[in-house]
């Protein structure tokens, strides 16, 4: 039995039974169910989209060429002496990896700029490799071309003028021409001089007659001839 004086009793829970006696039999009213998770319980404002709802999206935006794939084929082609090999090819991966990243198109300039690229280097390294081999054919300097020039006369013609005869026998693999000179020395007066010839082409093996002079205007009494130069030139046939 409740105090008259005392304090008055808690109000009931929100959506709980009524105070005070229930009757027999009759059961106590439901809750009200929680609110599905992730919802707020006060509701949504005005405008906020339901739970899983997922807004429309626009179409992509279409990626244009890609600049360094256009200038990776451009300077393939161009090769200026290999550097457009060399920008072709760098600038050929880095638009491989742009597109990788960012999407667009020019994939394929991009391979074809670094394919024409390594044949230009290609190229470049074949040009080098024949040019410094075709140097060493076209003028060699052995110690054995002198062995290819032999002095076979040496004498006092008329007027003084010394007359040289040489014999030059080609002893390498190839045809080939030479550049002689041989010099003079009175060993009267101590007169010097130099004479220069060639002889040539020399097929692998054989020998070439050829004769020197020099010049009218030095007379010569007792001269010695020595072979001073020789110069041995690949010469194609």
């Amino acid at each position: 039995m409740s105090d008259p004086n005392g304090p008055p009793p808690p109000p009931p829970p929100a959506g709980g039974p009524l105070p005070g006696p229930q009757p027999y039999g009759v059961p106590p009213p439901p809750y009200a169910p929680p609110p599905p998770y992730g919802a707020s319980p006060y509701g949504s404002p005005p405008g906020t989209p339901a739970y899983g709802y997922v807004p429309p999206v626009g179409p992509p935006v279409e990626r244009g060429t890609n600049g360094l794939a256009i200038a990776s084929l451009v300077l393939s082609l161009l090769w200026l002496c290999g550097l457009g090999s060399l920008l072709a090819v760098i600038f050929g991966f880095v638009a491989l990896g742009q597109l990788k990243r960012l999407g667009g198109k020019g994939r394929g300039l991009a391979i074809a700029g670094i394919v024409v690229g390594f044949v230009g280097f290609a190229a470049v390294a074949l040009g080098g490799v024949l040019i410094a081999r075709s140097a060493d054919d076209i003028v060699t300097t052995h110690p054995d071309e002198f062995n290819d020039v032999e002095i076979t006369a040496c004498s006092v013609g008329d007027g003084g003028v010394v007359r040289i005869a040489l014999d030059v026998t080609n002893d390498s693999s190839k045809r080939s021409s030479y550049l002689i000179t041989v010099g003079v020395l009175d060993q009267s007066t101590d007169t010097r001089s130099t004479v220069g010839g060639s002889a040539g082409p020399v097929e692998p093996g054989a020998t070439e007659h050829t004769e020197l002079a020099t010049d009218a205007g030095v007379h010569y009494s007792r001269p010695r001839c020595t072979v001073d130069f020789v110069q041995r030139f690949a010469t194609p046939g």
